[in-house]
């Protein structure tokens, strides 16, 4: 666990991995979008799924590898 009160590793701990993330949602903070978790059936994530895909048909687009 990195000391709080070091200014000199920066950020030599982090993985490629979590650096990927980072910028992952700092992307999606700068759309103005917030992280929520549910519970919920694979069948309702389904419908959520949809709802998004209709609800931001151009964003779709976009994010589609």
């Amino acid at each position: 666990m990195k000391d709080a009160k070091d200014k000199k590793t920066g950020d030599l701990l982090a993985s490629s991995n979590s650096r990927r993330q980072a910028a992952y949602a700092e992307r999606q903070r700068a759309l103005g979008r917030k992280k929520f978790s549910y519970w919920m059936r694979p069948d309702e994530a389904e419908q959520v799924a949809a709802f998004l895909e209709r609800l931001r048909p151009q964003e779709a687009e976009h994010e589609k590898p």
